[in-house]
């Protein structure tokens, strides 16, 4: 198979859609890097059972088991939502008119810069049921780095931890006053095919960024100014941004853009001070949110 006119994904198309570099294929897989290099606790998935691989006096500090409740706990997670949905089902106060019209005014703006075409609003899922292990033999472990079997360790495939992502999500279940469940706010909409809706603001794919933001080495071997494109959905709750987090705002996030990107930066800049504060306005809609 030819591919090599492929673009933002590997040359075996397996969509990698975790990490800033996008190199990270599935939720797991991510969890065990992040395990040992942010939180400094050591998977026995990649240091083999009973090894004190950092030499700190305690082996198996992440179980297998803990590993697969991790995984479950951050996919269960709510879905971002926005102010403007939150207004509506008097979560929050109400937004003044003016709100609502700079950010339906942003919405307009978003689109007519170019900034949806690689932060593309929404994404469609035929299977909304999450699966840990994945029932994809790409998005999940043969062996485990450390060199188990999953399955001869409980992580088979035919008997997965199973549930939808459009109905089972614990939290953002808003009740009436009965007690009565009257909104899955934290599930994924279904359109009108029975498909979940992923209000992402993203494609999954990797873009060349321009040289004001390559880092010093090219750490992923994917290219040094090469990032996966960032989900906005959340991005008003998210600040500092980019990947090194030098930006405080998103105007100043806007403004690194280069590379791939450059048109759509310089569109905005070209601007009146009213679309972009629209802009702005529209991008500090999209929100985390979650229930006592």
């Amino acid at each position: 198979m030819d591919t090599s006119r492929v673009d933002g994904v590997d040359a075996d198309l397996i969509v990698r859609p975790l990490q800033w570099k996008g190199n990270f294929a599935f939720v797991r897989e991510f969890n065990r890097d992040a395990s040992n290099n942010e939180i400094g606790m050591q998977p026995v998935e990649t240091t083999g059972d009973d090894v004190d691989g950092d030499f700190d006096g305690v082996a198996n500090e992440f179980t297998i088991g803990d590993q697969t409740a991790l995984a479950i706990y951050l996919a269960a997670q709510p879905r971002p939502v926005t102010r403007t949905e939150l207004a509506s089902l008097n979560l929050i106060p109400q937004l003044s008119s003016d709100e609502v019209r700079a950010i339906n005014r942003g919405g307009k703006v978003f689109n007519r810069t170019g900034c949806s075409v690689c932060h593309t609003p929404e994404l469609k899922l035929e299977d909304s049921i999450f699966s840990e292990p994945s029932q994809s033999p790409f998005y999940r472990d043969d062996v485990f780095p450390a060199g188990q079997d999953p399955v001869s360790r409980g992580l088979d495939p035919a008997n997965p931890v199973r549930f939808d992502l459009t109905r089972d999500q614990p939290d953002n279940k808003i009740t009436d006053a009965g007690g009565n469940i009257i909104r899955l706010l934290g599930a994924l909409e279904k359109d009108h095919q029975g498909r979940a809706i992923v209000s992402l603001f993203g494609d999954l794919k990797r873009h060349e960024m321009g040289p004001e933001l390559a880092e010093t080495i090219d750490e992923a071997g994917t290219g040094a100014s090469v990032f996966l494109t960032e989900n906005l959905w959340g991005v008003g709750s998210t600040a500092p941004y980019l990947h090194d987090g030098r930006a405080t705002t998103l105007t100043e996030v806007i403004q690194a853009h280069g590379g791939e990107a450059a048109a759509s930066r310089d569109a905005f800049l070209a601007l009146p001070t009213k679309d972009q504060k629209a802009l702005i306005a529209f991008l500090n809609d999209l929100v985390l949110f979650k229930t006592e």
